[in-house]
């Protein structure tokens, strides 16, 4: 029997859309590979000095690693264990079809996509350290194998791990064991023990421990996929439509430039991961903005992790001395004090919530930074401490402490930037070419800008550039929040 035409139209356009995808993958593929070849070759043919920043390779490999893991249950707790278009949801599913089918297999093919990117990137990273600080044999293809599949098993444990559905406020006992795993593989190879990113001390460095990093890497990513399979069909519709939501906000963001608009959709998976908190209410009015940021930071406490960590990096970055790094540091504190703003973040996306708070806009714009700036000075401290000790300059982390109230404020005006007008993706002509491009990326990046800007003002005339930067930035962002609150 001939299936009606209504329901052969849609079969044609599933078979061209999936056409179209393979295309595309296919086109990639052979561009990177015809401009990736030559590359890989020089990286190989090289002969590379061992250097003294080889012995940090260890480290930052493990934080790269712990980075992609905590993204993943990061992705988990927003977009839920698996990718399933809306289409899929309410047309699929609800028809008497076998769910293990459909979700199976959405999940089988986010483990492999995970997997060839786990091993495409682990792949660049060693050949990129190849041809920088890492002493390999010219020639030597087994550390590069090694890596592709430390890089595989990664990709799939990050894949188990979104589909575990691990509640963010667990991440409070994971912390101190990460912190501990990452202090480990600064002895190449304490960390084999520690975690599947033990691999970052073994696998890079071509030791005969190789083969057992990478089992137990693979033992603990099989585990991982298989518990987050299991509990893949335990998943109901409304956490399936809230994912193929957060994933649609993730696509429109993307398509206007600003990835901000999945915290609104997202915040609602997120209360309900959130611990149960409680702070007293205060009886000022005016303490009432900090008061709410406070309890949000501690019922969510992904943001303070991610401020911890970065902080860690902005201040080994910028105690490294030179522009570039100082830029590196700079970057990572504005990331660090963003990351505590999501208070901020949602008063701007959704303006009546900045209402509640007594006071003009621009005393509440600027009233929304103080717990970020309290609680990234309680992270600082003992971090710098720590790296103090470690032999870190002193000198360039009390520059670094010194920016912490620089950067919320450059944060808060990233925060307050609003919408971006339609006009500067349109840009103009120069003889240079269209400004759309540029006109983009100082919109997004001006906060940034601004505090290496202060940063670099106060490298060249001191304490008191860097107090008049600090008070300008200041300035900037609560006009910029008077704006977007009314």
């Amino acid at each position: 029997m001939t299936p009606p035409t209504s329901v052969r139209v849609p079969r044609r356009r599933a078979k061209g859309a999936v056409a179209y995808r393979v295309y595309v993958v296919l086109l990639c593929v052979g561009l990177a590979t015809v401009v990736g070849g030559g590359w890989v070759r020089d990286a190989l043919a090289a002969d590379v000095a061992a250097t003294r920043a080889a012995a940090a390779v260890p480290f930052g490999v493990a934080a790269v690693a712990l980075t992609a893991l905590w993204g993943a249950v990061r992705e988990g707790a927003l977009r839920g264990p698996v990718s399933v278009p809306g289409p899929v949801i309410d047309w699929v599913l609800t028809s008497p079809v076998s769910w293990e089918r459909v979700l199976g297999g959405a999940y089988a093919r986010d483990v492999l996509a995970r997997a060839l990117v786990g091993a495409a990137g682990c792949v660049a990273l060693l050949l990129v350290l190849r041809a920088t600080v890492l002493p390999i044999a010219p020639g030597a293809l087994g550390p590069l194998l090694w890596a592709a599949l430390a890089g595989a098993f990664l990709g799939a444990l990050s894949a188990g791990l979104r589909a575990l559905d691990l509640a963010p406020r667990t991440l409070y006992f994971v912390l101190p064991l990460a912190l501990l795993a990452v202090a480990a593989a600064l002895t190449w190879t304490a960390g084999l023990w520690l975690g599947p990113w033990g691999w970052a001390g073994i696998v890079l460095a071509g030791e005969e421990g190789a083969p057992v990093a990478l089992a137990l890497l693979g033992a603990t990513a099989l585990g991982a996929v298989v518990v987050g399979g299991r509990r893949l069909f335990r998943v109901g519709f409304k956490e399936l439509r809230r994912g193929a939501e957060v994933t649609a906000a993730v696509k429109g963001g993307l398509w206007v430039t600003d990835p901000g608009w999945a915290g609104v959709v997202g915040e609602g998976r997120k209360a309900e991961k959130a611990g149960r908190v409680r702070l007293p209410v205060p009886r000022r009015g005016w303490l009432l903005a900090p008061w709410r940021d406070a309890v949000g930071l501690l019922r969510d406490g992904e943001g303070c992790v991610r401020a911890a960590a970065l902080l860690v990096v902005a201040f080994v970055a910028v105690g490294q001395g030179g522009n570039l790094w100082l830029a590196v540091g700079c970057g990572c504190l504005y990331l660090a004090a963003s990351a505590l703003l999501d208070g901020a973040r949602m008063c701007a996306l959704q303006p009546a919530r900045a209402r509640f708070f007594p006071g003009p806009p621009p005393m509440v714009a600027l009233a929304l930074g103080v717990t970020p700036l309290l609680v990234a000075g309680a992270l600082a401290l003992p971090a710098g401490v720590a790296l103090a000790l470690l032999g870190v300059d002193p000198v360039g982390l009390a520059w670094a402490v010194g920016l912490l109230p620089a950067a919320v404020g450059a944060a808060l005006a990233g925060a307050y930037r609003g919408q971006m007008p339609p006009t500067l993706l349109a840009g103009f002509d120069t003889p240079f070419g269209n400004s759309a491009g540029f006109q983009v990326v100082f919109w997004h990046g001006a906060g940034p800008l601004a505090l290496f800007g202060a940063a670099l003002g106060a490298a060249g005339w001191g304490v008191p550039a860097l107090v008049a930067a600090t008070v300008g930035i200041g300035v900037w962002a609560s006009r910029r929040g008077a704006r977007a609150f009314v």
